[in-house]
């Protein structure tokens, strides 16, 4: 049986795919972003950021970011809910 692989964090997927290729540090980064304001933001204000900084889409980053979350909770809650909670019964079956 083969082990399910740990699901990719958004924040490793910044890095290895947009940050290293471009030689750019966290550090680097993060003054950039800094310099855009509160550096305490929500995924939405994020995903803008990160869009505009790497010439993508806004929705490109939330996508990644719950596609994460998305696995996460599937690793987390499959057996629990299924477990827990009963198919609802067609209408005509009741």
């Amino acid at each position: 049986m083969s082990k399910k692989l740990k699901p990719l964090h958004p924040g490793e997927q910044l890095r290895e795919e947009f940050m290293k290729p471009h030689a750019l540090s966290m550090n680097r980064l993060a003054l950039d972003f800094a310099r855009a304001g509160n550096a305490d933001r929500g995924n939405c204000d994020t995903a803008f950021r990160l869009a505009r900084y790497f010439k993508t889409t806004p929705q490109f980053w939330m996508n990644m970011q719950l596609h994460y979350e998305q696995q996460v909770a599937e690793d987390e809650l499959t057996v629990k809910v299924e477990r827990e909670v009963q198919p609802m019964e067609p209408a005509s079956a009741r």
